[in-house]
């Protein structure tokens, strides 16, 4: 490791909340460097951890547009990241002082697309794109991308709800997926919508979106379409307006797909202008082929589904109180089908949409869904401003008067926002349990509003403890006004007339409560080829054998079809043409490729081609249930956290384990083999199975003579 003593300081070039960015060189030779150091005394575990990731990223980097590092070097203050000085300016700061011309802004916009379509290629993600992160030389017209400190290795990640200030990146440039408050992963095509914001501030120099407060400009971010660039500014071409607006759509799918596609239609642009001094429209994404196959997450023939959810929506809103039951088989879409609503009971309507889940190895934790829910509504809450946190404890505390314990027993959180709560009485089980669900049914009458409607999805109900059944019937009883969806979601071929399910429904309907269903069958073949004309960017004719064919084999289920795709992708039956920008396929291969007659028996032949580590982790996790943290399996594994980490890593990068927190690249970001670079902070990470059937295919490849020796392991 070198040492900052090496080095000669100059100006500051950059002073955040954390760290500070100078010019200096080098005193051997006198080469120009950039020098990031940390301005505590006494760092942060996770600011030193982020500055060893960024080194770790950008070691690895050899390509134009971003700086090359020299090392990480100490000095008395703890660590500095020492980088190549190749000039310009901060974007942020030209921008401040003066009006691109267009023929600069594209040449920029060119580069930049460049630079993201190398680190895409990689299958790095940026997470941070703006024009504090963009050096630019006005006379020689470089372009560097930098700061890596959030940047990611993988595909895709679950952004978990936070504070608007608590969110990585800029809120002003983060794409809607990176707010956490949508269904939709983060991926690489989260850079292509914070560079249309990019772009959109160096044609209009302003932002799209202008917001009193963070949680306006969030909001903004996922329900606002902003102004286009055109209409802001006259003299951007309307092909270029076109360009930002389809990279800002709220969407991924309907982003450009790929920063090669992008930089082709801007190279289109400039062309034009250099040529003719104009810039005519054209027909976008032409050649907006990524080389991942990003199959769409929106939905597909769920459009009658969806209406009378959001209708039910809208009941709440006005005063009901109802539950709806999605049923259906597994892997149908029965949880991606409700969680596509949560835009608009979260946004659209201001409300709150929270979410709780039965496990399948662990049904003897009363009220576990329930707790699981709850716990997510007060990170919710606890993230919002002052006076609405005020307002919340003083509603809630009146609603649960001198049995405020009884709930936060039940959801510990609960003491973070209405604090230390007076002690009750002792009760013999069964008044115990009816004053548990007297506080539990009031408490629930304090959360919605016509102002803020309360949805509460309880997912995998045939899986539900008899104590969540029973709470379940309290809460739709007697609660009239209370402005409360619940949604339920259940297996049907799990759930006979005999199931506890089926007699708490009957019970409900037979005390007045308003319950109604709603069936969930198969994808249509018309679906499926629309999916495939759509992932495949071919008219959906050309995609309609292999639809045919795919429909046969996975029978209309969406999530079957979706890990089909990946394999034939994996096993080249799905290519990627560069020379005729189009994707091709091979029929006859594929029909004769054998195919596990049903999703869990192929999910577990996905598995166990991973290496024997990962299976191994993921047999002890899948006893965790569908979500689990790392702390817990390196225990069970008797691993260290590192260890442990990077067994999961095969799982993550096939898309079926996926990270809930960003603290996850700090075990995966191949620096475990620098012994010269200081330890980083133990800390701990959440992830989340892709779907049940990877979780109950991870479970199936533990022997069933082992099954209780591990169960009693973990116990």
């Amino acid at each position: 490791m070198i040492s900052l003593s090496e080095y000669a300081l100059t100006d500051v070039v950059h002073e955040g909340r954390s760290v500070v960015v100078h010019r200096g060189y080098r005193k051997q030779d006198g080469a120009k460097v950039i020098v990031k150091r940390l301005k505590a005394e006494l760092p942060d575990p996770t600011e030193l951890a982020t500055l060893r990731h960024e080194h770790a990223i950008l070691r690895d980097l050899a390509i134009a547009g971003v700086p090359r590092v020299h090392g990480l070097a100490t000095s008395e203050r703890g660590v500095a990241l020492v980088m190549e000085d190749t000039g310009g300016r901060v974007l942020c700061d030209i921008l401040r002082e003066t009006c691109l011309d267009l023929r600069t802004t594209l040449e920029v916009a060119i580069a930049l697309a460049a630079i993201l379509e190398s680190l895409h290629q990689r299958r790095i993600v940026h997470r941070d794109v703006k024009p504090h992160n963009v050096l630019l030389d006005l006379e020689s017209k470089a372009i560097r991308l930098i700061d890596f400190g959030i940047s990611a290795r993988l595909v895709q990640e679950v952004q978990a709800i936070g504070s608007p200030e608590s969110l990585e990146g800029t809120l002003a440039y983060i794409s809607p997926e990176q707010t956490g408050r949508t269904s939709r992963l983060v991926d690489h095509r989260s850079d292509l919508y914070s560079l249309g914001v990019t772009l959109y501030e160096m044609l209009t120099r302003s932002l799209p979106f202008r917001a009193v407060d963070s949680v306006e400009l969030v909001h903004s971010h996922i329900a606002r379409t902003p102004a286009s660039p055109c209409k802001v500014s006259p003299d951007v071409p309307r092909a270029v307006s076109d360009i930002v607006m389809k990279l800002l759509s709220k969407a991924p799918e309907d982003r450009y797909q790929s920063a090669h596609g992008l930089r082709v239609d801007l190279e289109a642009c400039l062309s034009q202008l250099v040529r003719a001094g104009r810039v005519e429209p054209f027909r976008l994404g032409e050649h907006d082929l990524s080389a991942e196959l990003c199959i769409p997450q929106k939905l597909y023939g769920r459009e009658a589904e969806t209406a009378a959810l959001l209708s039910a929506v809208e009941r709440a809103a006005q005063g009901a109180t109802e539950l709806v039951m999605v049923r259906g088989p597994a892997g149908v879409g029965k949880s991606a089908l409700i969680k596509e609503i949560r835009h608009a009971v979260a946004h659209l309507r201001g409300g709150y949409f929270i979410a709780g889940k039965s496990e399948q190895l662990d049904r003897n934790v009363p009220y576990a869904p329930f707790q699981q829910a709850l716990r997510e509504l007060i990170r919710q809450i606890m993230v919002e401003p002052a006076e609405a946190l005020t307002r919340w404890r003083d509603r809630i505390t009146a609603a649960l008067g001198e049995n405020g314990q009884v709930m936060v027993d039940l959801v510990p959180e609960l003491s973070w926002l209405i604090g230390p709560q007076p002690s009750v009485p002792e009760l013999g089980p069964t008044e115990a349990q009816g004053r548990c669900h007297m506080v539990f049914q009031r408490f629930m009458r304090a959360l919605g509003s016509s102002e803020r409607p309360f949805a509460l999805f309880l997912d995998d109900l045939q899986w539900a403890d008899p104590a969540s059944l029973n709470l379940l019937k309290v809460i739709l009883s007697n609660t009239g006004g209370a402005h409360l969806l619940v949604i339920g979601a259940a297996r049907d071929q799990e759930v006979d007339e005999g199931h506890p399910l089926s007699f708490a429904l009957s019970e409900l309907r037979s005390a007045g409560a308003t319950v109604s269903e709603l069936p969930l069958g198969p994808l249509g073949l018309a679906d499926v080829n629309q999916l495939l004309s759509d992932t495949l960017h071919c008219e959906p004719e050309r995609a309609a054998p292999l639809a045919s064919l795919l429909f046969e084999k996975v029978h209309g289920n969406p999530f079957y079809l979706n890990q089909l795709l990946r394999r034939l992708r994996e096993q080249q039956l799905i290519t990627l043409d560069r020379s005729a920008e189009a994707w091709t396929w091979d029929l006859r291969r594929i029909q004769d490729t054998p195919i596990a007659e049903n999703v869990v028996e192929f999910m577990v032949d996905s598995l166990r081609r991973l290496p024997a580590e990962t299976q191994e982790a993921l047999k002890l996790a899948a006893c965790f249930g569908h979500q689990f943290d790392l702390e817990t399996l390196a225990l069970a594994r008797e691993r260290p956290l590192a260890e442990t980490a990077a067994h999961l890593w095969g799982a993550m990068d096939e898309g079926l384990v996926l990270p809930l927190s960003g603290d996850y690249r700090f075990y995966h970001d191949g620096v475990a083999r620098d012994a010269d670079i200081p330890e980083q902070p133990a800390c701990n990470v959440s992830y989340q199975f892709l779907h049940d059937r990877v979780q109950e295919a991870a479970y199936a490849l533990i022997e069933p003579a082992r099954r209780p020796e591990v169960h009693l392991r973990l116990g």
